[in-house]
């Protein structure tokens, strides 16, 4: 938020904390994968540096992602995850996410997505300096291989499109069980109905949590209209910067009263059940929702012509960004589930 830390004083901890519940894979796309083209079930999309704990239950902690690009369902039970130093990670019902919602024990249906998280397991040891990764049958033959390199933390890793079979890139917005998001992290603004700036800086980052409960994909943002009439932010992006540049989400349609404010979240289901906070949800706000990394982040607000409307950056964002003065916002340690960063006074009067 524009201005620094004089703009956003207040830190609120909310307690929010909820048991971990499994969910299922969205439908994807055709890919091609692994130093050799691979076939059907492919390795899409790795975690290998998490954002907190390496050994935390989903989403925390390490996952490989797997898609079937097949025309038919294939049995997974028995299959693992090996890496090159040996370690041997099963595909199971303790590692599978949303194990008990397919409709067939084991079975990754055509254009499914199967998330295989560590779990607490203690056998996926992905190496953050670069690892080889290899998807195993039950048989023990290798049916796909793949190599990262270094690797950030909270950034994920997919194939690099513009050279089939070579090191994997970062996704500056992991997306396990979705779409990739693109090598780059976004694609840009996308060709939506523009609604136009008026000028005025009456919307703003009014609130944040970044850090989820564990296993509730509930993290959030808040914006709010602060004028005396309704803004229209269509077309709008918010922008998050990090190292391998930026990653737009653009807004593909939202319109907020005056003196109202809008949170957008990727599960408001379980935000509401958590926290009480009614939200919009980001896969349908947004082109693609930006990956709010608990232990820092930089967003910014754009409107369609470019001025940063406002912008906020916490914990190890990074703070030479468009919109911001002075450091960015202190979070404790490596960011804390639920806790909610406030503008201002955290009683409506935003400056």
């Amino acid at each position: 938020m524009q201005g620094g830390p004089r703009w956003f004083p207040l830190l609120v901890v909310a307690s929010m904390l909820a048991s971990v519940s499994g969910g299922g894979m969205a439908a994807g796309q055709e890919l091609a994968s692994g130093e050799n083209v691979c076939l059907d079930v492919c390795i899409n999309e790795v975690m290998t540096n998490a954002d907190g704990p390496d050994q935390g239950i989903f989403p925390q902690g390490e996952w490989v992602e797997l898609y079937n690009s097949g025309s038919e369902g294939v049995s997974l039970e028995g299959w693992a995850i090996v890496d090159i130093g040996g370690w041997y990670h099963p595909i199971n019902e303790q590692t599978w996410v949303g194990f008990e919602d397919l409709d067939s024990p084991f079975i990754l249906e055509p254009g499914d997505f199967a998330v295989i998280a560590e779990n607490e397991i203690g056998t996926l040891r992905l190496n953050n300096g670069g690892e080889t990764i290899f998807l195993r049958d039950s048989g023990n033959i290798t049916i796909d291989e793949i190599e990262t390199g270094v690797a950030s933390n909270g950034v994920s890793k997919i194939a690099d499109s513009t050279n089939n079979g070579g090191v994997w890139v970062d996704s500056e917005t992991p997306s396990p069980g979705y779409h990739n998001p693109g090598n780059n992290g976004g694609a840009g603004p996308i060709d939506v109905q523009i609604s136009w700036w008026d000028g005025d800086y009456d919307v703003k980052f009014t609130r944040i949590m970044p850090g989820e409960v564990p296993g509730r994909s509930n993290d959030w943002f808040e914006i709010s209209n602060t004028g005396d009439f309704e803004v229209d932010i269509s077309g709008w992006n918010v922008t998050r910067m990090g190292p391998s540049g930026p990653f737009h989400s653009t807004i593909l349609s939202l319109q907020i009263p005056p003196q109202s404010s809008v949170v957008i979240s990727e599960n408001p289901y379980n935000l509401f059940l958590d926290g009480g906070i009614e939200a919009l949800d980001a896969n349908q706000v947004l082109s693609a929702p930006p990956w709010l990394v608990n232990s820092g982040g930089s967003l910014i607000l754009y409107e369609p012509n470019g001025t940063a409307v406002d912008s906020v950056v916490y914990g190890g964002g990074i703070a030479e960004i468009d919109g911001w003065e002075g450091p960015a916002i202190s979070v404790p340690g490596d960011g804390s589930p639920g806790l909610i960063l406030i503008r201002g006074l955290g009683c409506g009067d935003y400056p």
